[in-house]
């Protein structure tokens, strides 16, 4: 196999081995595959045999990712939450500092309002969930 193809591939592995399943959303995981994928087609240089190789075989790893959280025992929405990854913390939903939506429940219109149209007179107004 081609050596931009064997990095492409062993950054994979990286991402489903050992320390990445329980320590990364599968939802990332999933999303640095489809890199490797898109970053395998766009090589150029390479044999059609190796390019599809590599391909099989980082789809395999996306299919077992897939195959982790399409299973009855995974409960867990596959972001963990939309989690961030933060050096010295890890993977954590507290570490997005994003607004979550999901929280304000019949408010949630009014704060749209609110942060796209700032007004002096409106408050925002904070759900009792």
């Amino acid at each position: 196999m081609d050596d931009k193809i064997t990095k492409f591939v062993n950054r994979a592995k990286m991402y489903v081995g050992g320390k990445a399943t329980g320590n990364m959303p599968p939802a990332q995981q999933m999303e640095y595959l489809m890199d490797c994928v898109d970053r395998i087609q766009k090589l150029a240089f390479v044999s059609d045999a190796d390019r599809q190789y590599g391909l099989e075989t980082v789809w395999g790893m996306y299919a077992k990712v897939q195959k982790l959280v399409d299973s009855k025992h995974y409960t867990e929405d596959e972001s963990w939450g939309n989690a961030k990854f933060k050096k010295g913390i890890g993977w954590s939903r507290a570490n997005n500092e994003e607004v979550d939506f999901s929280t304000h429940g019949d408010n949630f219109e009014d704060l749209i309002d609110s942060t796209l149209v700032p007004d002096g007179r409106t408050k925002v107004k904070q759900s009792e969930y």
